[in-house]
């Protein structure tokens, strides 16, 4: 191989002169012009290889951050449905137990709603239901 002329450094230099100083230069041998360029190359190519591994590692890095956000979102809204769930089951068992028992310490307001949903004959329905369902268990024969 032949060594690397100074002018081709300097041209190099000022064409591109980061890359130049990276992979041209090391601090053994700043002032030796005599390297070959199939060693600038091999330097070139590493760095390039490291870069792009870099590069395809961070994209990786970035795809798993957004499917562990999505986990995260999905969690949070599974949680907050759980809870929204819990409030109406619990509003709609105060309401069936006032409806059936009267009211439990509401407002007047409120009682006025509940009074409103409330059908006229509560019990007289919820005994005849009980009823028929004893009646099927009762008379099942074998």
């Amino acid at each position: 191989m032949t060594p690397l002329p100074t002018t081709a450094i300097s041209d190099t230099h000022r064409k591109f002169p980061l890359v130049v100083m990276i992979y041209d230069k090391s601090p053994n041998d700043r002032n030796d012009h005599s390297r070959d360029w199939d060693e600038v190359g091999k330097r070139t190519e590493f760095v390039s290889l490291v870069a792009s591994q870099v590069i395809w590692g961070m994209a990786v890095l970035f795809i798993i951050g957004l499917y562990l956000a999505h986990l995260y979102y999905k969690k949070e809204k599974r949680e907050q449905y759980t809870k929204e769930r819990e409030v109406m089951i619990r509003e709609l068992q105060q309401r069936r137990a006032s409806l059936l028992f009267g009211p439990l310490n509401l407002s007047p307001v409120e009682q006025t709603q509940i009074d409103a949903l409330r059908p006229t004959e509560a019990m007289p329905a919820l005994v005849s239901r009980w009823n028929s369902i004893m009646h099927v268990f009762y008379n099942f024969r074998v």
